[in-house]
């Protein structure tokens, strides 16, 4: 049994229902779209958050290094130590940069979908509820 096959024809109201679905699938399909894309986000934020803790971690393998060639005394290896360590700062600051760069994009980009699915959740939301409020006032419709 169709339940519109007995719902009286009124060219106002169907009209709004049609707007009423349209504004729902189209908030539906964003909200589907956007979950998709905020787990990828949430992915290579991951990764960044990685690539960054592992650079930093190569400071500090790297002042152990710097120790231990000045517990042993051999200027050579001091020198060497000292070498390593910059290198690993240098390239800490240029991966965290990279990383932190990136990482606010993904925020803008996390920002810019919540915010169209709230402005298509807000169009969903008033489309039904002019239907509503067309159900509410009856005798104001023609049948």
């Amino acid at each position: 049994m169709n339940p519109d096959e007995h719902r009286p024809v009124d060219p106002e109201l169907d009209t709004l229902r049609e707007a009423a679905d349209t504004a729902y699938r189209k908030f539906a399909e964003h909200a589907t779209v956007t979950s998709a894309e905020n787990a990828v986000a949430n992915a290579r934020a991951t990764m960044l958050r990685d690539e960054s803790t592992k650079a930093f971690r190569r400071i500090s393998s790297m002042r152990g290094q710097v120790t231990r060639a000045q517990k042993d005394g051999d200027a050579v290896k001091i020198a060497a130590a000292h070498e390593k360590l910059k290198q690993a700062e240098a390239d800490f600051d240029r991966i965290s940069n990279a990383c932190l760069e990136e990482g606010w994009q993904i925020v803008e980009a996390e920002t810019d979908r919540t915010a169209t699915t709230l402005a298509l959740m807000r169009e969903s939301w008033d489309a039904g509820d002019a239907v509503i409020e067309a159900l509410r006032r009856p005798n104001e419709r023609p049948m």
